[in-house]
């Protein structure tokens, strides 16, 4: 298991939506700051426990995907392109493009 930061917002004058952003790359977050006055004020740094597709596997049943839902923040392709398709086929799989 592997430790990163994650940042995230945390105020209760942002806006809703806001309180749903979050990346392991500080500038992701800091985009938004012509949306959001003083954002960069706003910034909480997580440390948080990062595990791989393949510890994944390794808690659930033979076969026991279905759905692999993926969304990064521009990184889907390539977070997609870990993924071990050799131990595992799901039915379902949804990322959102970055075009």
């Amino acid at each position: 298991m592997r430790n990163r930061t994650l940042y995230t917002v945390q105020s209760q004058t942002i806006p809703h939506w806001a309180g749903g952003l979050a990346s392991f790359q500080r500038e992701n977050i800091v985009k938004h700051s012509d949306l959001i006055p003083g954002l960069e004020t706003m910034i909480r740094e997580d440390c948080v426990d990062c595990i791989t597709f393949d510890q994944i596997l390794g808690c659930l049943p033979e076969g026991g995907i279905d759905l692999l839902q993926i969304d990064t923040e521009g990184a889907d392709g390539y977070i997609l392109s870990l993924f071990p398709f050799g131990r595992a086929q799901p039915s379902i799989i949804h990322w959102r493009s970055s075009i």
